[in-house]
């Protein structure tokens, strides 16, 4: 016996986007909720949302949003980076050595 854990979620169940965005709660056999679908939730802020707009040229504003996105990729490839770091560093390991290569 397998439980729901066990199986991906699927669109069978659906009949059309209707039925998947109201179905948010526990989904029946077989069906897939739109939680299921787009998995746990991220946390992800909003780069350009704390810019102040006023008393900001169309080009001031354009400057400050294009530098909020560049400096929010920088930090997430520097988090991204200490995640691989931690992901694959270890300092315990084992080597295998052999006579022959065959």
């Amino acid at each position: 016996m397998t439980s729901r854990k066990d199986k991906k979620p699927t669109l069978d169940g659906t009949g059309d986007l209707t039925d998947l965005l109201l179905n948010t709660g526990p989904a029946g056999p077989g069906e897939a909720s739109l939680a299921d679908l787009l998995g746990p939730k991220l946390d992800v802020e909003d780069p350009i949302g704390e810019i102040e707009y006023e008393n900001l040229t169309n080009e001031q504003a354009v400057e400050k949003e294009t530098s909020a996105v560049l400096a929010a990729f920088k930090d997430r490839a520097k988090k991204e980076q200490e995640r691989f770091e931690l992901v694959t560093d270890s300092e315990f390991w084992f080597a295998a050595c052999f006579q022959t290569r065959a």
